[in-house]
């Protein structure tokens, strides 16, 4: 008689939803082709595949149109998209303007009919997008997170989209359908805006005024703030309007030491009583053969912050490097400077970089040297790492300004006379001595 083997363990049939999204969603991460080969083990497994594959549509190279033709043939798999990012600026090509035009059409086509659509981030030059974008009566009813270059004021867009309902806003270029609409924006949690004026205009001071303005109205608990190119532009009681709610403020400017303001330590004391629960704050500074201690001073007094993102300055030339010279060394420095100043506890994390945006004013910078990130963490790894003030500090360069791309260096722990304090010092020397020897030579980094 044959003894069958008895199973002690859940069938596949039992595994519940969730698991099997969690699966999925580790898959996806993975190439394409590890999604495909799991969705042919089960039918649970090719309809949870499905789901996630769907899930999030990306314009991209390897798919879009013959991802959009399908959702075209198959409208029941639009019910499974939760998020939209539409980016044809890749195409290339005489006929590059046209595949984006059916790309972007196709796609907003579709868009009402993405029933549980809730975040559409369209990435694409004003000017490509059509007047009427929206049929009459539809209306994306479950979308909560929008960012798009721009959208016109008209009609489809007005009450297409349910702006009393947005927890997340992003415009690169400032649309005066906003301001029409603020009033509705009771659920909005958190903004993103550039002070930038649309392509061929240059109504620069009536683009910050008009977003002054539609700060001022913001009827929301904002909870996150991050402006572009508009530190000296909006008044810092904008910012304390938001009161106790506010916990993420980012404010940065592109360009050197001379093009681009900063904001002053009263600014600072005023943003402070202002908003005394910000968690997180991203600021430029400058420097001039010092730190600005008064700036760190300040940054230094906020009672609930965790995370502290310096920007500073590239040179008011491609082979004039800015001193203080930005280190592994120098950044541990910054880091215990202000811990000192504090009286609310020790800083969970500070990232100094120079100023990602402003190098592009700089096309001589190109050296992994100088174009990096540094992080200092508190060190977790030891027993007596918080008794001894002991750190970690990482860095990475910025994508296409080093010579070794996706490396990171790492030291740890430091501050406290270790092994590695003896390391990032010497490196700190040996990468001043390189950038005297730079400048000396007059030579394009």
């Amino acid at each position: 008689m044959h003894n069958s083997v008895k199973r002690t363990g859940p069938s596949a049939v039992a595994l519940n939803g969730d698991i099997y999204c969690h699966i999925i969603e580790q898959l996806a991460a993975s190439p394409f082709n590890s999604l495909l080969s799991v969705s042919l083990v089960s039918r649970d497994f090719y309809r949870f595949t499905t789901v996630i594959r769907f899930r999030v549509i990306q314009i991209s190279p390897e798919f879009e149109l013959h991802l959009l033709k399908r959702l075209e043939d198959n409208p029941s798999l639009l019910s499974y998209v939760r998020k939209v990012i539409i980016d044809p600026s890749y195409v290339i090509g005489e006929d590059a303007e046209e595949v984006e035009r059916r790309i972007l059409e196709k796609t907003l086509d579709l868009l009402p009919r993405m029933i549980y659509l809730t975040d559409l981030r369209c990435h694409i030059v004003p000017g490509m997008v059509r007047k009427r974008t929206l049929g009459e009566g539809q209306i994306l009813s479950s979308l909560r997170r929008l960012s798009v270059n721009s959208i016109h004021t008209d009609e489809s867009w007005r009450h297409g989209i349910p702006w009393n309902s947005l927890i997340e806003l992003q415009f690169t270029y400032f649309s005066d359908i906003l301001l029409d609409v603020v009033d509705q924006m009771h659920s909005l949690r958190s903004i993103k805006l550039m002070g930038r004026a649309p392509p061929l205009s240059k109504d620069h001071l009536g683009v910050k005024r008009r977003i002054a303005e539609f700060l001022r109205e913001v009827p929301s608990a904002l909870e996150e703030l991050d402006l572009e190119e508009l530190t000296g532009d909006i008044p810092v009681s904008i910012f304390a309007r938001f009161g106790r709610s506010l916990k993420r403020l980012r404010l940065y400017n592109r360009g050197n030491v001379w093009s681009r303001s900063v904001l002053s330590p009263e600014q600072l004391d005023e943003i402070c009583a202002g908003c005394p629960h910000l968690e997180e704050l991203l600021i430029d500074i400058n420097r001039d053969g010092d730190w600005p201690h008064e700036i760190l001073d300040k940054v230094a007094q906020f009672p609930r912050i965790k995370t502290v993102t310096l920007c500073l300055e590239v040179g008011p030339s491609a082979y004039k490097c800015v001193k203080p010279y930005l280190s592994h060394y120098t950044s541990i420095e910054l880091y215990k400077y202000i811990a000192s100043q504090r009286t609310f506890g020790p800083l969970a994390e500070l990232l100094v970089t120079v100023d990602p945006h402003g190098y592009r004013a700089c096309p001589g910078f190109k050296s992994g040297q100088y174009m990096r990130t540094y992080k200092v963490v508190p060190c977790r790894r030891l027993k007596d790492a918080h008794a001894r003030g002991l750190l970690d500090v990482r860095s990475s360069g910025i994508k296409g300004y080093q010579d070794d791309e996706g490396t990171e260096a790492f030291y740890g722990p430091v501050g406290g006379n270790t092994e590695d304090d003896n390391v990032i010092a010497a490196l700190h020397e040996e990468h001043c001595k390189w950038l005297s020897r730079i400048q000396l030579s007059n030579r394009v980094i």
